[in-house]
């Protein structure tokens, strides 16, 4: 099928489709705003698609067993927990709670990014251990491409579904007949029909599902009982959709929140073992210890691999290493030969290359703040995308694509998928802040 036989000629009759769907961001005068998507659907091997999803559990399956042993994680940041990053000072909460008075259950909600490098091997770009969202809008762009397109067999997408079960089945544990779920989001949240999306699919449960912001959060906490009220009824599960940048936390007492939550019979989605999990730091642990002959049989055992998830873990890995401890000499030369710079923000604006890494060494501080250094991945590129942004359609000559694999719950299930395709050259790979588009897949 060509190209031109797959676009829907009629972008303005889409874009009323996505409003009816959801499918769209919040604008900052509060109006509906349709998301950037692609009309050419990535065609995929089922051995590549196969090995993503093998992939994806094996690195939950890594996380989580990071995120059980509280002293191994908390002893990967102690040079971090020294800095002002949010990583360093979330390990301080961690270290400075006694692990007896902790209460609260971890449910892992983790979305394991990954990029097809140009020999046709799958690497991993990244995992998002907190506000791991977008499944949802990709679930309803895939669904209304399939009205577009109904002979195309595109691969369906059960995103809101699995993780509407799976976050509804960890609040149950508390026995209620209808559990309380809380979505902990931003204040002023443009990324709003995501989240409303994947909290009608909890409803849909049997949950009652609220919003509720750090601020307003930190409201509910009381001297008195282990249970967190929200409109006197007992709390049972909280999903957050923020707290992953420190300028979350604008209140010292938002932060140390996140410990007294731990203190409290819930579920947390994430906890913070899980959270500190999932950063780049730990990315870069995990690259450095693997690739050490001294260490790489240990870490094995201490996450409980066996030989095929080693190999696979093995073959994943993209060469990362800390600026502090390669200092900023070795770090520029890196930067010089293609390398990326990643500061432990998330969402955005966390990646330098070229020049700006280079000036960005020299203007701020990073010492105890947890700065890598990684190698590019050189990607697989697709030719000839037709997308639409804006509601106009656009022609992209080369692109790249990020397939993001969601994994929920502590038997590392299937929960949907997130396909991000991106202009060649552009750095930012975000379809909520970047210059991405929500993508779907033909696997074949």
């Amino acid at each position: 099928m060509q190209v031109e036989q797959m676009i829907p000629r009629d972008l303005g009759a889409l874009s009323t489709q996505q409003k009816q769907l959801g499918l769209g961001m919040l604008a900052d005068n509060g109006t509906f705003s349709p998301l950037s998507v692609s009309l050419t659907p990535w065609k995929l091997n089922a051995g590549h698609w196969q090995r993503a999803q093998w992939h994806a559990k094996v690195l939950n399956k890594v996380l989580c067993a990071m995120a059980a042993d509280r002293d191994w994680l908390l002893n990967q940041f102690s040079e971090l927990s020294k800095g002002s990053s949010l990583p360093g000072k979330l390990a301080r909460l961690l270290s400075a709670t006694d692990p007896d008075a902790i209460k609260a259950i971890g449910m892992p909600l983790i979305r394991h990014d990954m990029m097809l490098d140009k020999d046709g091997q799958w690497r991993w770009v990244e995992s998002n251990s907190i506000a791991a969202g977008m499944g949802p809008l990709n679930q309803q762009w895939v669904s209304l491409l399939k009205q577009q397109l109904p002979l195309m067999a595109l691969l369906p997408n059960p995103a809101i579904n699995q993780q509407a079960e799976a976050l509804y089945k960890a609040a149950k544990q508390f026995q209620q007949v209808r559990p309380v779920v809380l979505f902990v989001v931003e204040e002023q949240e443009d990324n709003l029909f995501d989240q409303l999306l994947l909290a009608d699919g909890i409803r849909a449960l049997g949950a009652i599902v609220g919003r509720i912001s750090l601020k307003s959060l930190i409201l509910l906490i009381s001297n008195q009982g282990d249970r967190l009220l929200w409109q006197d009824r007992e709390v049972d599960l909280l999903y957050f959709r923020t707290g992953y940048n420190d300028a979350d936390y604008s209140d010292p007492d938002l932060l140390s929140l996140r410990a007294r939550l731990e203190r409290l019979n819930l579920v947390l989605c994430p906890n913070i073992a899980l959270q500190l999990a999932g950063s780049k730091w730990i990315q870069q642990v995990v690259y450095q210890q693997l690739f050490n002959a001294h260490h790489q049989a240990a870490l094995a055992q201490q996450l409980g691999l066996d030989l095929n998830e080693q190999k696979q873990l093995l073959s994943l890995q993209v060469p990362a290493l800390s600026v502090s401890a390669i200092g900023i000499e070795q770090a520029q030369t890196l930067i010089k030969d293609g390398w990326w710079l990643k500061t432990q923000q998330e969402g955005g604006g966390s990646v330098a290359i070229g020049d700006k890494a280079l000036q960005k060494l020299h203007t701020e501080s990073f010492q105890n703040e947890g700065w890598i250094v990684m190698a590019p991945i050189p990607p697989s590129q697709r030719q000839d995308l037709e997308v639409s942004i804006n509601g106009h359609c656009r022609h992209w000559p080369q692109a790249v694509s990020e397939l993001g694999i969601f994994m929920v719950g502590e038997q590392h299930q299937f929960g949907g998928y997130l396909l991000r395709s991106k202009p060649v050259g552009q750095i930012e790979g975000g379809v909520h802040r970047g210059g991405a588009v929500l993508d779907s897949l033909l696997v074949t």
